[in-house]
C-alpha cells in the first residue's frame, strides 16, 4: 500500500492502480495518480474516489490487478467551521 497526502487528505492505494497499462503499455503511474487526486481531492470523499476511478479505469486497456483505493480526509476544527459559514 502506497500513500499520497494533500494538507487536508491521505490518499491509500495498491500497486493495481498504479501498474495498469495503457495499450501502448504505458503504466498510470504515481505521477497520473497525484494529478487526479489533486484534480479531484477537494469533492467529497466518495466522488473524488469514483472520478479517480474514472482517470484510471479510462486510462487502463484491461483490469489485470485488484485496485484499492482508500481517502481518509481531516475534519475541519471547529473554529475552521465557523468561518466558513
Amino acid at each position: 500500500m502506497s500513500v499520497m497526502e494533500t494538507r487536508f487528505a491521505v490518499l491509500l492505494f495498491t500497486d493495481g492502480v498504479t501498474e495498469g497499462e495503457n495499450s501502448l503499455g504505458e503504466m498510470f503511474g504515481q505521477s497520473r495518480l497525484q494529478e487526479s487526486f489533486e484534480r479531484h481531492g477537494s469533492l467529497s470523499t466518495e466522488d473524488a474516489l469514483e472520478r479517480i476511478l474514472i482517470d484510471v479505469r479510462a486510462f487502463q486497456v484491461v483490469q489485470e490487478d485488484d485496485i484499492t483505493l482508500m481517502i481518509l480526509k481531516r475534519a475541519q476544527p471547529c473554529e475552521e467551521r465557523k468561518e466558513a459559514v
